[in-house]
């Protein structure tokens, strides 16, 4: 592949971003990045933090800048954002959108992945960290951070909906 091609997959938890993936992996041959392990608890959630996030998300832009390197990643910026919003984390904004700028130019393209609020609560329902009343202003959150991204967006339901 001459060309880089970066794909951001974004969305809430449970909706098929991991799968959507490993096929986008074995299709164009790019790798595959999924770099954060799910929180473990309620708590975990809540507290994660955000400077070694920054860090993290600088550091694997300054490798896709400077080697011209195509990967598929499994959640960045844009997660960072809304998860951080819904559960009340630090946060640095001005460095997300500056992130957000960078990426774009680079040519990025944000697949959000998405599910019907009920398919969601069933796989939700499973974990018994997240709380379905969450799901709403998660993807509320989601789409205001979408509309404002400077990066292609491609939205994307398994459902077909």
């Amino acid at each position: 592949m001459n060309k880089q091609t970066i794909i951001i997959l974004e969305g809430p938890d449970r909706a098929g971003k991991s799968f959507l993936g490993k096929i986008f992996h074995s299709i164009f041959d790019i790798p595959y990045y999924h770099g954060e392990r799910s929180p473990a608890s309620r708590e975990e959630l809540k507290t994660r933090a955000f400077e070694v996030a920054k860090i993290e998300m600088q550091q694997m832009y300054d490798i896709l800048k400077q080697t011209g390197i195509s990967l598929v990643i499994d959640r960045w910026h844009l997660s960072e954002l809304v998860y951080g919003k819904v559960y009340g984390r630090q946060i640095d904004e001005n460095f997300i959108w500056d992130m957000d700028e960078k990426l774009a130019d680079l040519g990025a393209v944000v697949v959000y992945v998405s599910m019907p609020l009920e398919a969601l609560k069933i796989r939700w329902g499973e974990e018994k960290i997240v709380e379905f009343n969450e799901i709403q202003e998660i993807i509320s959150q989601y789409e205001r951070a979408l509309k404002k991204s400077k990066c292609k967006i491609v939205h994307y339901n398994p459902f077909g909906e």
